[in-house]
């Protein structure tokens, strides 16, 4: 069969980085992994091709024998309308991802002539089989987790690298932490499954063939099951050594990592360069409140000074919302991401994501406002909604403190402080060998000189300045880090700016 798989457009959001890709040269920031995934789990002597749509335009005139689509709830209008035209021209369609749950199920039935709930690595190959006796199911559900032992290397080769930002591997599934509004848990379960650390490595050398220099390990806590983290990075170590550290890393931590040593000189070691980390907030009344026990264990601000001792840039996840959140509750959260020292910071309004233990809670207590709304992830038409009646503010009270929240985060002055204190916190050596920008990275550079030198705003060039001599005096971080960071934050001032510009009254 002709299989075509397709992970339709995202709406713009935070995390597109839009607005800064006439800089590094990229359509977007990640590749689907997902589709490379049941591209390999597809058994061989079919003709696969996958397209990401937010890198290349769908031809819709293909001859294929069926669709294959993965989604997310953001990107379920335009995954609808795909695959509605496919099924005009009597293409079977199959439609997959986050998107599709109980909750959905019947709306998405609607859409497709089959249906993946749950994951897919032993539902896909039934489903192949299936078609190709004519004989589909409406519905393939996944009971339990799969082990990923049984996941095979992900057909790279079909993915157009050049075109993303960065490489994505994943080591493992699963949480053994039960924040209330997380539904990590609930999607993926609560014991961490994992690859074996041999397989991440063959994952990372094919990678590292098709000329990728930097992979994301998209794990949702890659150090959930630590004894499996510490041997993939011994793993690493060795190989980074062995290749001169030509790759550059980065994947999500928690704070129940924030004082293991070891861990975190491993990683520095193996040339990771930022971490996102789900701080939520410094407020320890509205973190018991949600059951975020690892963010309580230690002092939140010697917690994050301890991670950027290590050369580690942290993302910060916070939230906005809780029970109690008023005007100063917010401002404790701008004076808490200025004096940790956090630049990348993406804020969101509280959710109760259905299946979760705060949308049960929420249900109980007669605060949900509109069920259909939990799972919206960072588009920009839902930046400024809730599903949670808040208190004590009002939505829209709390939607208008969001934007200023935003608006002075991203000012470049309080963005640049905040970089100057990931770089003067950085007190280990540089990893491996490099000590600056490739030159094949030079027209990039010169794009975020242009935008930081070329202008009438002193306070740009003033700030910009600092950086660039702390980065040179301390020499913590990389001066690439540096300089990403900095391309980066052109992106979020532009976002923010948009933001404000379509939503303010």
């Amino acid at each position: 069969m002709k299989i075509l798989l397709i992970n339709p457009r995202f709406p713009p959001s935070l995390w597109d980085f839009s607005h800064i890709r006439h800089i590094n040269g990229t359509r977007f920031p990640f590749p689907p992994l997902g589709l490379a995934v049941l591209a390999a789990l597809t058994p061989t002597g079919h003709e696969i091709t996958i397209v990401d749509e937010n890198a290349t335009d769908i031809d819709f005139s293909v001859d294929a024998d069926m669709v294959g689509i993965a989604a997310y709830e953001i990107q379920k209008e335009r995954a609808f309308e795909i695959a509605r035209i496919f099924r005009q021209r009597g293409t079977a369609v199959a439609l997959g991802g986050p998107l599709v749950n109980d909750v959905t199920r019947e709306e998405c039935e609607q859409h497709a002539d089959a249906l993946f709930i749950g994951e897919a690595e032993q539902t896909w190959p039934l489903y192949i089989a299936d078609l190709q006796n004519n004989s589909p199911q409406a519905v393939y559900r996944q009971s339990g987790f799969p082990p990923l032992n049984i996941t095979p290397i992900p057909r790279f080769d079909l993915l157009n690298l050049p075109s993303y930002a960065t490489a994505i591997i994943e080591t493992s599934r699963g949480c053994p932490f039960s924040c209330d509004f997380c539904e990590v848990p609930v999607r993926m379960g609560n014991i961490p499954r994992h690859k074996n650390p041999l397989q991440v490595m063959e994952e990372i050398k094919a990678l590292a063939a098709l000329g990728a220099d930097s992979i994301f390990i998209l794990d949702d806590n890659f150090t959930g099951n630590r004894k499996h983290a510490i041997a993939v990075l011994s793993a690493l170590e060795h190989y980074q050594a062995e290749t001169g550290h030509r790759l550059t890393f980065s994947c999500q931590l928690t704070m129940a990592n924030a004082f293991d040593d070891e861990l975190l000189a491993l990683l520095h070691r193996c040339g990771f360069s930022w971490v996102f980390i789900g701080l939520e907030t410094s407020d320890q009344k509205a973190l018991a409140s949600v059951n975020k026990r690892q963010n309580l264990a230690h002092d939140v601000r010697e917690a994050v000074r301890n991670i950027q001792a290590h050369n580690l840039v942290i993302w910060g996840g916070m939230i906005v919302g809780f029970d109690g959140d008023d005007e100063a509750a917010i401002e404790r959260q701008r004076q808490f991401i200025m004096e940790a020292g956090i630049p990348v910071v993406m804020v969101g309004l509280l959710q109760a994501l259905p299946g979760t233990a705060l949308h049960e809670r929420m249900q109980n207590e007669n605060r949900l406002e509109d069920a259909s709304l939990g799972g919206v992830r960072s588009g920009q038409q839902a930046m400024l909604q809730t599903n949670i009646r808040p208190t004590p503010l009002s939505p829209e009270a709390l939607a208008t403190h969001y934007l200023r929240l935003m608006e002075r985060l991203y000012r470049f002055p309080d963005y640049a402080r905040r970089l100057l204190v990931s770089i003067q916190r950085a007190r280990h050596g540089r990893a491996g060998s490099g000590n600056g920008p490739d030159i094949s990275s030079l027209p990039s550079l010169l794009r975020v000189l242009r935008f930081y030198c070329f202008t009438l705003d002193m306070r740009r060039i003033y700030y910009f300045l600092r950086v660039l001599l702390a980065c040179l005096r301390h020499r913590g971080l990389a001066a690439e880090t540096v300089f990403m960071h900095l391309a980066v934050y052109i992106h979020l001032r532009k976002f923010h700016e948009e933001l404000s510009l379509h939503h303010r009254p």
